[in-house]
């Protein structure tokens, strides 16, 4: 394991909000306009990656089912 890093979860204007860990923005070379993407997998996993400067019109997926839980 590279590293691990604990962040608290804040709520602010009713969205959950976290600070990038120095060392994750620096393993996934994140930089000021990028998209940090979430993918939930079939066995509970959660895996977190980059998209470069957003090339997306919206950030919500097309189709989604959007879990409000």
């Amino acid at each position: 394991m590279k590293f691990s890093e604990a962040v608290l979860i804040r709520e602010e204007d009713g969205k959950l909000v976290v600070e990038l860990p120095r060392r994750a923005a620096a393993a996934l070379n994140a930089r000021p306009g990028d998209v940090l993407c979430f993918t939930g997998l079939d066995d509970g996993t959660v895996e977190v990656w980059r998209v470069a400067k957003n090339p997306y019109r919206t950030l919500e997926a097309e189709g989604a089912a959007h879990d409000q839980s």
